[in-house]
This record gives C-alpha cells, sequence and structure tokens, in this order.
C-alpha cells in the first residue's frame, strides 16, 4: 500500500509541474488580452465601442458629414503606435502617412478594421488584440521605437487623412504624368502613344504584342515579347479591350482599375485592388 501511495504521490507531482508549464491555448490567449484592454479602458475610463471580432475603438474628434472608406479604397492616415504600457512602437505623420488598400490584406488585420469604422478627418484611438496583431512573432522596430513583444496588445491613435478611389488614384497619375488620356466606359484609360497603320485588332482576331505592366508605384511586375492571343478571350479584360482599340504597329498605354484586371485577388506579385498600367507594341494582327 506504501508504494501504492508513493507512486500517487509522485504522480501528482508530475501533473501538478506539467500543468503549471503548460502554455495558455489560443483561445487563452485572447481573453487575457481582451481582459488586458478592458482593464485599460477602465483604468483610463475610456468609453470604446468594439466590434464583432473584438477590435475596441473610441472617435474623439466626429466628422459624420464625411465619408468613411469602402473595400478596395486606399485610406491614409497618421498614427502613433502604443503598448498598453505607454512604450511607443512607431508613427507615421502626416507629411509620409501610412497609405493601404482597405481590405486587400496588406496590413495588420486588427488595424484595417478599426481604420474601416472611421471617416475622413476623423481622429480616434483603437485597441487591439494582439490576434489580430503580431500575435506570437512579436516585431522589431527602428529605434528609437521599442519592440513589440509576442501576445501584446496595442493601441494606435489615429487620424484619417484621405480616402481615395481606384478611379481618382489612375487620374492622379495620369495628370502627374503629363498624359492625355481617354476614359472608356468600362474605365479603362486609353493613352495612344503612336498610331498604328495597320489592321485593326478587332474582337475574335489573333494578335501578337511586346508588353510591359506596371503598377502605379513603377513597380514593374512582367513583360513578354510577340505574346498572342484572341482578343476578346484568354486575357484580363482591360487588357484585351485596350488592345482593340489599336491598329497594327499602334503603341499605347493601357491603365486600368483592378475590376479589368486581378480584382480582389491579385496575382503573383499584383496586390489585391491594384490598378495596372500596360505599355504595349501591336505587333501583328491575324
Amino acid at each position: 500500500m506504501k508504494t501504492v501511495q508513493y507512486v500517487s504521490i509522485l504522480l501528482t507531482g508530475v501533473c501538478l509541474w506539467s500543468c503549471q508549464d503548460k502554455e495558455p491555448s489560443a483561445n487563452e490567449r485572447f481573453d487575457e488580452n481582451a481582459n488586458q484592454i478592458q482593464q485599460y479602458l477602465s483604468d483610463n475610463s475610456i468609453d470604446a465601442q468594439q466590434t464583432a471580432s473584438g477590435v475596441f475603438y473610441r472617435i474623439t474628434e466626429a466628422h459624420a458629414d464625411s465619408i468613411k472608406p469602402k473595400t478596395g479604397e486606399q485610406v491614409s492616415i497618421s498614427y502613433e503606435g502604443y503598448l498598453l504600457d505607454g512604450a511607443q512602437f512607431g508613427k507615421a505623420d502626416s507629411t509620409e502617412p501610412l497609405s493601404f488598400v482597405l481590405n486587400a490584406g496588406l496590413i495588420i488585420p486588427g488595424l484595417n478594421e478599426g481604420v474601416a469604422q472611421f471617416r475622413k478627418g476623423e481622429k480616434g484611438q483603437i485597441f487591439i488584440n494582439s490576434y489580430h496583431a503580431f500575435w506570437d512573432q512579436g516585431r522589431d522596430s527602428e529605434t528609437p521605437y521599442v519592440d513589440i513583444p509576442p501576445y501584446a496588445p496595442l493601441r494606435f491613435d489615429i487620424k484619417v487623412l484621405d480616402i481615395k478611389t481606384e478611379d481618382q488614384l489612375i487620374r492622379e497619375f495620369i495628370a502627374d504624368s503629363s498624359l492625355t488620356a481617354t476614359r472608356t466606359s468600362s474605365g479603362l484609360y486609353y493613352v495612344e502613344q503612336e498610331e498604328g497603320q495597320g489592321e485593326q485588332a478587332v474582337n475574335g482576331k489573333e494578335v501578337s504584342v511586346d508588353y510591359t505592366g506596371y503598377l502605379l508605384s513603377g513597380y514593374k511586375f512582367d513583360s513578354g515579347k510577340s505574346f498572342g492571343f484572341k482578343v476578346g478571350s484568354g486575357v484580363i479584360s482591360g487588357f484585351s479591350e485596350g488592345i482593340s482599340l489599336m491598329k497594327k504597329g499602334g503603341k499605347a498605354l493601357l491603365i486600368m482599375p483592378s475590376s479589368l484586371a486581378y480584382g480582389e485577388q491579385g496575382s503573383n506579385a499584383i496586390p489585391p485592388y491594384a490598378p495596372l498600367i500596360f505599355e504595349v507594341k501591336l505587333v501583328e494582327v491575324n
């Protein structure tokens, strides 16, 4: 019986040891963060609203008559980022704002969701569970800011500086580049650089095209020589439409919204909701 008792005590000790060392589950980490944020709000008498996923926010300067950002639009914000203990991990001011496309998956989900609650010109705070930020990875920051530890909830003090549609971004690019463009009913902008003298590339024609593709930032994502396809099929609609406006030997710029390109999915180096520019030469029409 003593042997059994000793074994029982040892097993109990092992259980206590393993239970103490057990890592918290993801749900426990999430709840811990939520409690930390709620305690911070209570300690600082902050009356915040909460989204369905658990992002807290409060608007300190409202502009009820202004616009809210929509999916696919570019939002520019200034911000100061803090841990809940007040240590600052980053900032962006109005001269060099943080600009991103809403719901394109290019920034941490909590900041994306929080900013979506604000209108242009509004100021406020966003409190983010680490699950919607950097979770177990944390993030290194540049001097003089502190690093973000794993499982750290975050506070962002923000102002929404500007909101722009894809069409606005395209028109700004055209103006800044001093281009003369024709806009079609689909939203494609066509800039003729050299008029062709040969056959028109109407739908159904087999064509051969030299092209280079760019983002509005100037980043080159693709190029090709003597690329062949049938006009009206086999390529993104904006590219096909643009080529159909050309004659053999012609050169043009095709500037298109993402709805005529890769849309909300993007493709490889092309982000979601990205307007595209194609520099093209129509080499052959058959």
